[in-house]
């Protein structure tokens, strides 16, 4: 979700349950422990996250034992008057604003991956440019061992799935074309025997962005593909001639905003080499299984490695 604060807009990754109904649209529900108060660091959690979604109430139900004992709706703006939760917003308002200050004056490369760290027992934050810090081991390591592409690579994913349920909004056609650029980018940080569950979505989702499921299969054109585009654009990613992706080297990338262009033929010929790509990957993670849970023999000519 984007959340504004003052002038910026952040990208914040939330897991958090929204419920409703009847005279309460939008609650979100909280499970404690009755036998523990709340702290303030659990208020301001509770508070921070229903700040953030934009949620009026906050549904506390108090069990003890994992039995249901009581449960009261709280207003957002009163959980920081909690007893023995109080805090004071304003201060966290501060806090988040120097921080914020921090970040403009500090993170300030384009490209770079910054990591903001604050120990349990200690007073201030620290930031790290881990792309500085890394710069020197690929030159000495194989580029697919940068240990940031696995997290950036699975927020894309899920950026575009979300991008993918919204098959109401008016130019969903079009932003097909946006999906499957977001989709090849993500294949590229993914490789080897990684995620293999994950890349055979992908490429699922990828055959779907080709050939839409609403497509009607005598017709010789797709809706929403733009006749100026090239029709290279309908090429797999293993053959769209783009140039080497910065993933490589640090998670950031520059998302190019293109349509899918190609007639019928051409874009069902590569929504099959993805679902080809897709059964691939699954049997695969079918032969690493297998691997692991076969007993692991010793051979004479081997030492056996030690943990």
């Amino acid at each position: 979700m984007l959340w504004t604060f003052q002038d910026l807009k952040m990208l914040i990754g939330t897991d958090m349950p929204i419920l409703g109904g009847g005279t309460h649209p939008c609650v979100s529900l909280r499970l404690h422990d009755l036998s523990e108060p709340i702290n303030v660091l659990t208020g301001l959690d509770y508070w921070l996250d229903n700040l953030m979604s934009n949620v009026p109430e906050v549904l506390m139900c108090y069990h003890v034992d994992g039995v249901l004992k009581k449960y009261s709706l709280i207003k957002t703006e009163d959980l920081p008057h909690l007893p023995d939760s109080t805090f004071k917003p304003e201060v966290v308002h501060d806090v988040a604003e120097n921080i914020l200050s921090f970040l403009r004056a500090n993170a300030t490369k384009t490209g770079h991956t910054y990591w903001l760290f604050k120990g349990e027992d200690d007073d201030c934050v620290k930031l790290y440019d881990l792309s500085s810090l890394l710069e020197s081991r690929f030159e000495e390591v194989n580029r697919d061992d940068n240990p940031f592409s696995g997290h950036v690579a699975l927020l894309l994913y899920r950026i575009a799935c979300n991008m993918l349920r919204k098959r109401h909004v008016v130019d969903y056609g079009d932003r097909l074309g946006t999906v499957r650029t977001i989709l090849s980018k993500t294949l590229e940080l993914i490789k080897g025997d990684k995620y293999l569950q994950v890349r055979a979505n992908i490429h699922m989702m990828l055959a779907d962005c080709y050939v839409p499921r609403d497509h009607r299969p005598l017709a010789t054109e797709f809706a929403g593909a733009a006749a100026a585009a090239a029709s290279a654009l309908a090429r797999s990613p293993e053959r769209a001639g783009a140039a080497e992706s910065p993933w490589t080297q640090q998670p950031m990338v520059r998302v190019d905003l293109l349509p899918i262009a190609g007639d019928a033929l051409e874009r069902t010929e590569c929504a099959m080499e993805h679902v080809l790509a897709a059964f691939s990957c699954l049997r695969r993670r079918d032969e690493l299984e297998r691997d692991d849970k076969a007993p692991k023999m010793a051979r004479p000519s081997q030492a056996i490695p030690m943990p």
